[in-house]
């Protein structure tokens, strides 16, 4: 399978895509995207050591579970864990 249709199979199968009024919606794959080139830049340029890099791959993951949020502020990533609704 081409590494293109194993990624779409990838954001549907985990709600990161959506069709919503004739429209697709994919902000959390988008956000993820942009985290991944980051990342990419940063282990070219040999600013991240190979903990950072492991470290970094766990956080995209739980964002891409839904269960924190990352978000960009002043050229860095931040990440917020999701607070639940349960008493």
């Amino acid at each position: 399978m081409l590494k293109s249709k194993k990624i779409k199979k990838f954001l549907f199968e985990h709600n990161l895509v959506k069709y919503e009024n004739k429209c697709i919606c994919a902000e959390r794959a988008f956000m993820a995207n942009s985290a991944v080139q980051w990342c990419l830049k940063k282990i070219d340029n040999d600013e991240f050591s190979q903990n950072q890099i492991d470290s970094f791959g766990k956080i995209l993951m739980l964002y891409l579970e839904d269960k924190i949020d990352l978000r960009w502020q002043k050229g860095m990533l931040c990440m917020t864990h999701k607070t639940s609704n349960q008493p």
